[in-house]
């Protein structure tokens, strides 16, 4: 009865705040899986590129609470045609902007300037966007078939622990 209750609190009054605390823990969360994965026992974990992740999934979650919101009042319903809008405007609009404010956020963080930024970002935008286009569109059809909205952002930050500990690998491996 009282898991109801949180479950019923978390997903209704406050979900933009689930949301972001949803996307910040599975940042960082990904990114210390990795981190397990890359070092032998005796490295320390390195705290700050974790904490680079985190604030990477606080500022990516609002804007995916509001952008899903937006899409399921644009195009209600879970018919073909309007999946397929979602889908469609999901990997043009959102997933670009995602992979570009995740490698710019991280190499300003890490302490680029703008220019090297940018040109590492070039860099790696297009291996990896490519990649998305093969993970993301079959996740969204089930995210836009399946999932009830107010579990879209909890639904999808799971997937995208898949994703983040791919991404923390590819933005931190050595070149």
């Amino acid at each position: 009865m009282a898991w109801r209750l949180v479950y019923d609190t978390l997903f209704s009054r406050y979900l933009l705040f689930t949301n972001t605390v949803v996307s910040c823990g599975l940042e960082a969360l990904g990114d210390l899986l990795v981190q397990k994965y890359e070092k032998n026992s005796e490295q320390e974990i390195d705290w700050a590129r974790t904490k680079r992740m985190a604030v990477i999934g606080f500022i990516l979650g609002p804007p995916e609470h509001y952008w899903f919101k937006f899409l399921d009042k644009r195009y209600p319903g879970r018919g073909v045609v309007s999946v397929f809008k979602k889908v469609t405007l999901d990997e043009v609009i959102n997933g670009p902007a995602c992979v570009i404010v995740f490698f710019l956020g991280m190499n300003k963080m890490s302490g680029m300037n703008w220019t090297d930024s940018y040109n590492d970002m070039k860099k790696k935008f297009w291996p990896v966007y490519k990649t998305e286009l093969i993970v993301w569109p079959a996740a969204q059809v089930l995210n836009f078939f399946f999932v009830p909205p107010a579990l879209r952002v909890t639904y999808i930050s799971a997937v995208y622990l898949g994703w983040v500990m791919y991404l923390s690998y590819y933005q931190h491996k050595k070149s």
